[in-house]
């Protein structure tokens, strides 16, 4: 019976190799905006929940904030919804940080998207209803 907003926080270091990545939500009910290190990324409404992170991402360190955004049906139920399923809310994931290439100056490795993904945590910090 949740409507509004649900900010998930998380900070996590890069693995050594990984100099250029995408963020991956994974799985997102409905809108999701994404802040790392104070640079906003945008929005995204619907999948790939996945974010570019060139000028934000840092070897160590990195905050990472998502605020996820669901409809009114859950606060607001019409003649209709009352008879069709409710999608989930909120940040389900997996949350990953994936390779994309690039030089890792640490190491002197090139990275790629095919490396193994980094898979992060992210807590619930605050939910607002609107």
């Amino acid at each position: 019976s949740f409507s509004g907003l649900f900010r998930y926080e998380t900070t996590f270091d890069l693995p050594a190799g990984i100099a250029a990545a995408v963020l991956d939500l994974g799985v997102v009910g409905q809108a999701a905006q994404v802040s790392l290190n104070g640079v906003d990324l945008g929005w995204r409404i619907c999948r790939p929940y996945e974010f570019d992170t060139r000028g934000a991402l840092r070897p160590t360190g990195n905050r990472l904030t998502v605020t996820v955004a669901n409809t009114l049906v859950h606060a607001l139920r019409d003649g209709l919804s009352h008879f069709s399923q409710i999608p989930p809310s909120g940040l389900l994931g997996p949350v990953r940080v994936l390779p994309t290439g690039g030089h890792d100056e640490r190491t002197g490795d090139a990275a790629d998207r095919e490396s193994s993904p980094k898979q992060i945590t992210a807590r619930s910090v605050y939910a607002h209803r609107t």
